[in-house]
């Protein structure tokens, strides 16, 4: 009985402040507008004069607001750096899952990991600063970016293996240490096939790299 009465008392007072819940659920609506248009009008800016140079008056002029109301959805200019490099993440993530979802076995889900992920990290101009930038290693967020991120794609390469391993197409041993490895390798294309100044085939490269990794370098008798 007491159930059906709070129920009651609910919609009666649903009902009479039907404008007061419209009007609330409006604001929340436009707050994730306006906070999405901040994220991607920052990511240009931070992408053009990089993080140190970048001003929270840069990031209100470009979005004809003033500085105080920016801080209302944000707190700090590294909030607004971190939420344009998750974004940048999840944004390479769907890629990378759909790249993989089109392959017929582990081996092929492998390779279409490293080469959508590669290539997805060209567009990526805010988390390369992350990564590769080394004027911003004292900062504190800016580290721990850098370590999540780290530990994010160690563990994405060891599913794939494990994934290999259990369809009997890898043998590896050590699923773990391979992933450190293989990561750390990918890691070591990125200047030279994105930041050399050379025009290089990507995928050509990736292929070698792969080639590598399930061929190793020693011939076979």
């Amino acid at each position: 009985m007491k159930k059906n009465a709070d129920n009651i008392i609910l919609a009666l007072f649903l009902e009479q402040n039907s404008r007061t819940v419209e009007k609330y659920i409006f604001m929340i609506e436009d707050k994730d507008i306006v906070r999405t248009q901040i994220i991607e009008e920052a990511a240009k800016i931070f992408g053009h004069f990089g993080y140190k140079k970048t001003s929270m008056e840069q990031i209100a002029l470009a979005l004809n607001k003033g500085k105080s109301s920016i801080y209302y959805y944000f707190t700090s200019k590294e909030a607004i750096f971190e939420a344009v490099i998750e974004k940048e993440v999840a944004f390479m993530r769907k890629k990378n899952h759909e790249a993989m979802a089109k392959a017929s076995n582990v081996a092929e889900k492998f390779k279409a990991y490293i080469v959508s992920r590669m290539k997805g990290f060209e567009e990526m101009a805010n988390m390369y600063q992350v990564l590769k930038n080394e004027y911003l290693s004292h900062i504190t967020f800016i580290n721990q970016i850098r370590k999540r991120y780290d530990h994010q794609e160690i563990e994405n390469i060891r599913l794939i293996l494990e994934e290999g391993v259990g369809s009997g197409e890898f043998n590896i041993s050590n699923t773990e240490l391979a992933a450190v490895a293989i990561a750390t390798a990918i890691k070591g294309l990125e200047i030279p096939l994105f930041f050399s100044g050379e025009k290089v085939n990507v995928e050509h490269q990736l292929e070698n790299l792969v080639h590598i990794v399930f061929n190793g370098i020693l011939i076979r008798k």
